[in-house]
């Protein structure tokens, strides 16, 4: 069994000098997450995947601690 998870797409911009810092949000998307993973190595790659999907390069994720988003992926 799965769990989706919410995740906010953010554009990486080494510009940006004015919070919230280096990225903005450009997209949202729904991915599975595994019950049982090793080290998050499925997870990461069905991120990568509904990056690609959507034409966006996967860089790295992070968790959040917003209530409403479970994480943050950040492309390039």
């Amino acid at each position: 069994m799965k769990n989706k998870r919410k995740c906010t797409i953010e554009r990486y911009d080494e510009t940006i000098t004015k919070e919230p810092y280096l990225t903005y949000q450009i997209d949202t998307v729904y991915v599975d997450e595994p019950l049982e993973d090793n080290g998050g190595v499925q997870f990461a790659e069905n991120l990568r995947i509904a990056c690609r999907e959507k034409g966006y390069h996967f860089r790295f994720y992070t968790s959040t601690k917003d209530k409403l988003i479970d994480y943050t992926i950040v492309v390039v």
